[in-house]
């Protein structure tokens, strides 16, 4: 009988040290789980983008309005008109506005706007002033971001 007494605690001893390796093991993971949940909301929280963007005319009126629209990227939207193609754009040169400044059709109409962008940018802010001889120049240089 003291065998199997001996049997039974050795048993009793394995499945209590499995048992203990298991918890050790879940907690490793559980701990190593952790920082990288934590990293992933991060970077989710610096990809958001919540931009205002402003276009002034030098002589305001009914025609050509200052208008202002507010963009959100990461996920895209606000009340910009095309806020896909506005985060597209702005994605490709990192929210860099300066490097969206391109050859573009532009009429000759002369009708001075001032373009403005204030805002973050994944994390970073931006403060962003620029001039075209009119609206329509602003809209094709940046690439339809101030298309509106």
């Amino acid at each position: 009988m003291s065998q199997s007494t001996s049997t039974s605690s050795s048993m009793s001893t394995s499945r209590r040290s499995l048992a203990r390796a298991g918890v050790a093991l879940a907690a490793a993971v559980a701990a190593l789980a952790l920082p990288a949940t934590s990293a992933t909301a991060s970077a989710a929280v610096a990809a958001e983008s919540h931009l205002t963007l402003t276009i002034l005319p030098d002589t305001p009126d009914i025609g050509n309005p200052r208008t202002t629209v507010l963009l959100e990227c990461g996920p895209a939207g606000g009340d910009h008109p095309d806020p896909l193609l506005a985060c597209e754009e702005l994605t490709a040169v990192d929210g860099r506005f300066e490097d969206l400044d391109r050859p573009a059709f532009c009429t000759s109409e002369w009708d001075p706007v001032t373009i403005t962008a204030t805002g973050t940018w994944q994390g970073r802010e931006v403060h962003f002033t620029d001039t075209y001889t009119n609206r329509m120049c602003a809209a094709n240089a940046t690439g339809g971001v101030f298309g509106f």
